[in-house]
């Protein structure tokens, strides 16, 4: 009396936090069971008795050993117990009324006892013999007296050794999770640990930058791992196993609150030389995995080394600093377009700025020099070395230079034909990269200055005028907006000339730049140029603009500059050539030539 009026009390409980349908769904099943909320489950069978707890996130084994659960093979028994049909149900009565006794479902030699629940409640299902209709089996709960048909699914549910309902994982997390990673062996000692923004540094054996895609891919194939077998929970002497001189050792940190797994590597089974005994650090337990492991593990130092110079990619960088003993230079990408920013400040050659950053981020480490110490001058890294840095600001923070950035010492002296020495900022080892890289490198801002000396709108010209030893040509606008000679008169325009003339004005580009504010402009033969161009411009665009010819520059330049602009370039003689055109279709007149050659021409 007492035990049926405790189940009714249960059953009352239990209902009166359902509703209606939850109810109806409960109904339908044979036992009640909410895997939610399930935190113990214990199996009994003739030849098996195993205990299961949920601690924390994670399922236990906790008899007959103590060891990690597979999670998913406990979530499908769970789920399996819970989706159970309900069958026949015979009440007390009317097994009585049959004449009927327990040992006549089975439940005087049950099949197994099924024990689930919480730290506060707990149910145990007997399982009794087949129900004469095909397909289904008795089962009856404690505190009950009905006995219920139901699957004969539940058969498959029960676990047919510890070994089946234990996690075959070596690793407790995934890869993701990872902060650290150790490898240990007769090769050395290899730990890798994750730095900002998901990067990963090599701490040792040297302090390099490893490669992304090679550390996950290392991680993915040691977190596929399994194990093949459980060997052993005795705790036998690690010597029978070969864990006193172990092949190889790895340890997994998952930072401070996740802890870490160590696993050693042991000796091969002599029945199965593809397999390798193995455990983990603080377990009592032995199993055995594939000799892959070991493979994944002896990764060596040059696989995970990441060869480029920076992670930065040449769309991320933003800002670019140069140094070269007491010089520096400084661009600065402003709305996307790149500008000098010290010692001058002027627009800066896009090409040029994309050729730097593309050469540096793009360059492969040819070869790596280790064991530099603290004596990296003998590698011809004395200060002050040239120095390269690329940055990439935080969108909208202006100045903002410390968001990511790489610091590239370059090595004086180390230059071959192909390549050169350079040290990464907080990195022991020095990389070899390709010299051609260096032909981009320049401390002079000159050579990134924008290349574009003179940009007129030909409609903001109103006057041209031509100018050497020899000769002064002149055209100016008339009322009616055509160009005429000053002298109209006496001379013809020169069409031809003048559209070359407006065309090259409109863009007129340097070769390259060879002197800013120099002191001397002899060199140059600008003390006293050779030949002026300049025009006159409409009064919203300016008074005018002047071009000033110099001496050669080579076979094929000549050097040049703009009034009033102390920066000395090189123009291409073929467009000294057009802009010193003749204006006029005719010579000028001259005061040796008699008046009647003159009217003649």
């Amino acid at each position: 009396m007492t035990v049926a009026a405790l189940g009714a009390f249960i059953l009352l409980v239990e209902r009166r936090g359902q509703t209606t349908k939850e109810r109806e769904e409960q109904a339908r099943r044979a036992l009640h069971v909410d895997a939610a909320r399930v935190s113990y489950l214990r199996f009994e069978t003739t030849n098996l008795v195993v205990e299961c707890a949920r601690e924390g996130d994670d399922w236990m084994v906790v008899q007959p050993v103590r060891a990690r659960a597979a999670s998913a093979a406990i979530g499908r028994i769970l789920a399996g117990l819970e989706d159970l049909p309900r069958g026949e149900v015979i009440t007390d009565a009317e097994r009585r009324a049959r004449g009927l006794g327990m040992d006549d479902y089975g439940f005087d030699q049950p099949r197994a006892r099924v024990t689930y629940g919480d730290s506060l409640q707990r149910r145990t299902v007997v399982v009794g013999r087949d129900a004469p209709l095909g397909g289904q089996l008795y089962v009856k709960a404690d505190l009950q007296s009905d006995i219920i048909a139901t699957s004969t699914n539940l058969l498959t549910l029960l676990p047919e050794s510890v070994a089946s309902l234990r996690d075959r994982s070596i690793f407790r997390m995934g890869p993701e999770r990872v902060q650290r990673l150790e490898i240990g062996g007769a090769g050395g000692f290899l730990q890798v640990a994750r730095q900002e923004r998901g990067r990963w540094m090599i701490q040792q054996p040297v302090m390099t930058r490893a490669a992304t895609p090679a550390m996950t891919a290392l991680l993915d194939g040691l977190f596929q791992a399994r194990v093949a077998e459980f060997v052993s929970d005795a705790g036998e002497d690690a010597v029978v196993y070969g864990f006193d001189d172990p092949t190889l050792s790895v340890t997994v940190g998952y930072g401070e609150k996740d802890g870490e797994d160590a696993l050693v590597l042991g000796d091969a089974l002599k029945t199965d030389p593809s397999l390798l005994y193995a455990k983990r650090k603080g377990e009592g337990s032995i199993y055995a995995v594939s000799t892959n492991v070991l493979t994944r593990l002896r990764t060596g130092l040059g696989d995970l080394r990441d060869r480029r110079l920076t992670t930065l990619s040449a769309q991320d960088v933003s800002w670019i600093e140069i140094r070269d003993s007491d010089r520096k230079l400084a661009l600065q990408q402003q709305d996307g377009t790149w500008r000098v920013a010290e010692p001058r400040q002027w627009k800066a050659d896009e090409d040029r700025v994309r050729e730097l950053v593309s050469a540096w981020v793009a360059a492969p480490a040819l070869a790596f020099v280790d064991g530099v110490g603290t004596n990296p001058a003998e590698h011809g890294f004395v200060p002050p070395e040239q120095e390269l840095v690329l940055g990439r600001s935080r969108p909208g923070a202006a100045g903002a230079r410390d968001v990511e950035s790489v610091r590239i010492r370059v090595s004086r002296g180390s230059a071959t034909a192909t390549g050169v020495l350079v040290r990464i900022e907080g990195e022991d080892a020095l990389r070899e990269v390709d010299s051609a890289a260096l032909d981009k490198l320049s401390v002079d801002p000159l050579f990134y200055r924008d290349r574009e000396v003179l940009s007129v709108n030909r409609d903001d010209i109103v006057s041209v005028t031509v100018q050497d030893e020899s000769r002064k040509q002149t055209i100016a606008r008339d009322e009616a907006g055509a160009f005429r000679p000053v002298d109209q008169d006496q001379f013809v325009l020169n069409h031809d000339a003048l559209v070359e003339i407006l065309m090259v004005l409109g863009e007129l580009r340097a070769v390259e730049f060879v002197a800013d504010e120099p002191d001397d402009m002899a060199p140059f033969g600008l003390e006293e140029p050779a030949a002026v161009l300049t025009i006159g411009l409409r009064s919203e665009a300016g008074i005018s603009r002047s071009v000033l010819f110099g001496s050669d520059a080579g076979e094929s330049g000549v050097y040049a500059m703009i009034r009033g602009r102390d920066v000395v370039f090189v123009l291409e003689k073929a467009v000294r050539s057009a802009l010193l055109a003749n204006l006029y279709a005719v010579p000028p007149k001259t005061a040796e030539e008699p008046l009647e050659a003159i009217t003649n021409q």
